[in-house]
Parts: C-alpha cells; sequence; structure tokens
C-alpha cells in the first residue's frame, strides 16, 4: 500500500516538473517564430502585389570634394587628378571684346533715332572715304569683308532710303557702281554731331598720350595676330573712329 502511495507521489512530480519545463519553453521564442515574425516586420517589395521598381543609388559628390573644390582623397588616401579649368589671367582679349560689344550696342541706341542702323551707317562712311568716282559691291564687300549678298542687302536699303544711288560703270556695262548722294552726305554731317561727342564721353578721364598709347598696343596686337593666321584677312575699319 505506502509502495503504491509513493509511486502516484513520484508520478504527480514528474508531471509537474514537465508542466514546468513546458512553460519555460513556451517563453523562450523558437527559430520557427523568429522566422515567421522577421517575415510579418518585414517591410514589403511590392506594390499592390506588383514588385517595387530597385532603388536607385544618388552619387553624392560633395562627400568627393570639399567646398574649395578641391578633390579629397579615396579610402586608400590617393587624391584623383585635378581637373583642367580656362585660364582667366589674359583679361585684356576679354576687355577688347567686352568694349567692342558695348561700344557697338551703345552706337545703335544713338543712330536709331535717325532711322539708320550701324551696319548701314559703316556702309556709307567707307563709300564717303572712296572718293567720288563711285565703287562696285565686289570692292567694299572685300574692303569691309563681308559677302556679296550681305553686302547687296545693305546697298538696297540704303538706296531706298535715298543715301546712295547705282550707276553703270563707264568701262564695263555690266558692272554698277554705288555713289552717295546728297541726302546721304547731309546724314553724314548730322551722325558727326553724334558720334564726335559721344567718343568723346568713351574716353572721358584718358589724357592725349593715354589714348595714342592704347591706340599703338592695339595696333601691335592687331599686327601680332594677323602674322599668325594663315591667310591674311581684310582689315574692316569702323566709320564711326576716322569721321572727323
Amino acid at each position: 500500500m505506502k509502495i503504491k502511495e509513493r509511486s502516484r507521489t513520484q508520478a504527480r512530480g514528474v508531471g509537474k516538473r514537465a508542466n514546468q519545463k513546458a512553460a519555460a519553453r513556451s517563453d523562450v521564442p523558437q527559430a520557427a517564430d523568429l522566422v515567421t515574425e522577421d517575415r510579418a516586420t518585414r517591410p514589403s517589395n511590392k506594390i499592390n502585389g506588383r514588385q517595387k521598381p530597385p532603388q536607385r543609388v544618388v552619387r553624392d559628390e560633395t562627400a568627393e570634394s570639399g567646398d574649395d573644390g578641391e578633390a579629397r582623397a579615396d579610402v586608400n588616401g590617393k587624391r584623383p587628378a585635378k581637373k583642367p579649368s580656362a585660364q582667366d589671367r589674359f583679361r585684356l582679349g576679354y576687355l577688347v571684346h567686352d568694349v567692342s560689344r558695348m561700344r557697338r550696342t551703345l552706337l545703335d541706341q544713338h543712330m536709331r533715332p535717325l532711322g539708320i542702323t550701324r551696319s548701314q551707317y559703316w556702309v556709307l562712311g567707307s563709300l564717303s572715304r572712296q572718293g567720288t568716282t563711285g565703287t562696285m559691291s565686289t570692292e567694299l564687300a572685300k574692303l569691309l569683308d563681308v559677302g556679296k549678298v550681305t553686302i547687296g542687302g545693305l546697298i538696297d536699303r540704303l538706296e531706298i532710303a535715298g543715301y546712295v544711288y547705282r550707276r553703270g560703270d563707264k568701262d564695263d556695262r555690266r558692272a554698277k557702281r554705288i555713289f552717295i548722294t546728297e541726302t546721304g552726305y547731309a546724314l553724314i554731317e548730322r551722325m558727326k554731331s553724334v558720334l564726335i561727342p559721344l567718343n568723346d564721353s568713351l574716353c572721358k578721364g584718358l589724357t592725349a598720350d593715354d589714348i595714342a598709347n592704347t591706340e599703338r598696343t592695339l595696333a601691335m596686337i592687331r599686327t601680332n595676330i594677323r602674322d599668325q593666321l594663315v591667310e591674311d584677312p581684310v582689315v574692316s575699319e569702323d566709320p564711326a573712329e576716322h569721321i572727323s
């Protein structure tokens, strides 16, 4: 009898310890549970059942170079080769170009009220320096270093305005020589009254020696450029600089 009771007591103790172990195991997440939880919390790569497109990696160039534009060293301590940049030391060329551009704009502003463009006056001023024998359009195109079509259009507009006229050459009936009309000469006089004070205002603050030295320097640079050109160009002259 005592043996049976002892056996039942031992059986109850074994069952109790088994229940405690099972409860302890239930508190520890198992591998299968971790996999299931990871899948549940992982962000989905699908949108409405469709696969998301791969994200594009944007290269951070600011991390490769400093604020001063110098390349930073990579992880191996090497610096990439510095990229070339345009030189900015020859300001003379920039100033010559910029002064010429701004002066052309200023001339157009002063010529517009007179009903003539700078290009048309350029042709008219060049014709005034060729004497009274007239000039053929081919000679004028070569003198101004422009195409025949361009010079032909300018002469047509000057002829319509009454500033020039064409007349046949006495030695070649097929050729036409261009002459300035009295209206054209009157326009040149009016332009002189505009250009002379305008050029004086451009040279404000300069002495006569300053102007002479600048002209001599630019003439020397022009000669150096001409010597390096493959073909010797025809030097175009702006009449506004030579009419006194």
